[in-house]
């Protein structure tokens, strides 16, 4: 059985290792910004495969309002610095790695409520990087 569990994640930005996850449930999502190929079929037989070799990623990660992490996020955001990040799953061995990557956004600010305030979302955008799903082979 594979734990994908926050305890069994190591995610980096920068170096600064995110422990502070939101109560959003994933806290960390990875997605590629555009298609990967675009494949263009004839109107009889045939295909063209066009690769897109920089389809970019999008990272979004959802930590606790007034937490460590969110401090670091937030200077890191309002210095404008590039960023990298990795992302390990340790029981699976599942990997992503990313550089050349700048905050592109910030969540819903939800504050003052009875029961419940919003976590600090961060999206982040990076032209280099890549996922290793499946673990080691």
């Amino acid at each position: 059985m594979q734990n994908f569990s926050p305890s069994n994640t190591d995610f980096r930005i920068n170096g600064g290792e995110i422990t502070d996850w939101g109560q959003a449930s994933p806290p960390l999502t990875i997605e590629p910004i555009d298609a990967m190929g675009t494949l263009i079929r004839g109107q009889s037989r045939g295909s063209v495969r066009l690769d897109n070799d920089n389809h970019g990623w999008r990272v979004t990660v959802n930590v606790l309002p007034g937490s460590p992490n969110s401090a670091m996020l937030s200077g890191l955001r309002k210095s404008k610095a590039n960023l990298t990040f990795s992302h390990t799953v340790i029981s699976t061995l599942e990997a992503a790695v990313g550089s050349e990557g700048m905050f592109t956004n910030i969540g819903q600010l939800g504050r003052a409520g009875n029961s419940a305030v919003s976590d600090d979302q961060y999206i982040m955008e990076f032209t280099a990087a890549d996922l290793f799903q499946g673990g080691a082979a």
